[in-house]
């Protein structure tokens, strides 16, 4: 989460401008498939601008929410928990070639059934709890917002390690390993500081920081995982290139040579002697 409606704000336009990049840059299918997956990203920080705008005060939520603040804590809702699929997903189309992508079939498959069980969750927890109950609200422990997913204790779904737990193994499968250390590293980091360091009912800012420093390592520094995890969509296109490169190259040699070769034959004296024999 961001730290206030400002920052919420600053960063939702500075991902939006990334993620748009990375669309139309289309330097592989890695650009547009990261684009896509960091879209869960931008919605949440996106709904997090009206969440402090219908934010009740600190003290004054006594079981009443604003409609606007109930309907984007649901949209965060699912959303977030969206985002393990989307790993999941991102993982599935753009590890290597060669790798053997049914090993992914698994982790899709659990991840997908995982956010069916929310969304049952959701439904089924709404006739108990009453929508009131599902706000975003200021008074966490370092007063950043805090979600009432009521939802989540429902019968349907056991705890939210699932969340950490199919977050982490596409990456097990994932090549190459430099690839997989760029985007699961800052990531992982990220939900491992955020569960056992601060308070796991506040997602502190260093969420939202992280989160565009990872968009932002992908604009600026797509080779470092580009060279290797696509290296194959690129070889054909830089050996037709070179072949190219090199009949023209072989092309003007042999104009020369030819030239020279004719040249040689009209200026050597056994040559002319020869054709003057043949005569």
């Amino acid at each position: 989460m961001c730290w206030n409606l400002e920052v919420s704000i600053t960063f939702s336009i500075i991902e939006l401008v990334a993620i748009v990049f990375l669309w139309y840059r289309n330097y592989s299918i890695r650009d547009r498939v990261y684009s896509f997956f960091f879209l869960l990203v931008f919605f949440i920080e996106f709904s997090e601008i009206f969440l402090w705008i219908t934010i009740p005060e600190s003290g004054e939520f006594e079981g009443k929410c604003p409609s606007a603040n109930v309907f984007f804590t649901s949209v965060t809702y699912f959303v977030a928990w969206m985002q393990p699929l989307g790993i999941n997903l991102y993982c599935l189309f753009t590890t290597t070639k060669k790798q053997d992508k049914s090993k992914f079939y698994l982790s899709v498959s659990l991840a997908s059934f995982d956010y069916v069980m929310h969304v049952i969750s959701y439904f089924v927890r709404w006739g108990e709890v009453g929508s009131q109950q599902n706000c975003s609200v200021t008074y966490g422990k370092n007063d950043n917002l805090t979600w009432k997913w009521q939802y989540i204790k429902a019968w349907y779904y056991p705890n939210t390690y699932n969340y950490f737990v199919l977050s982490v193994i596409p990456f097990l499968f994932y090549r190459p390993w430099r690839a997989m250390i760029n985007f699961a590293f800052p990531y992982l980091t990220t939900l491992l500081v955020t569960y056992f360091v601060f308070d796991t009912t506040v997602f502190p800012s260093t969420w939202c920081w992280t989160a565009l420093m990872i968009l932002i390592f992908f604009v600026l520094d797509p080779w470092t995982v580009e060279r290797d995890t696509f290296k194959s969509c690129f070889v054909k296109k830089d050996n037709k290139k070179q072949k190219a490169i090199t009949e023209s190259s072989f092309s003007e040699e042999d104009q020369i040579n030819l030239s020279s070769s004719h040249q040689d034959d009209e200026t050597d004296p056994r040559s002319s002697h020869s054709k003057e024999e043949s005569d």
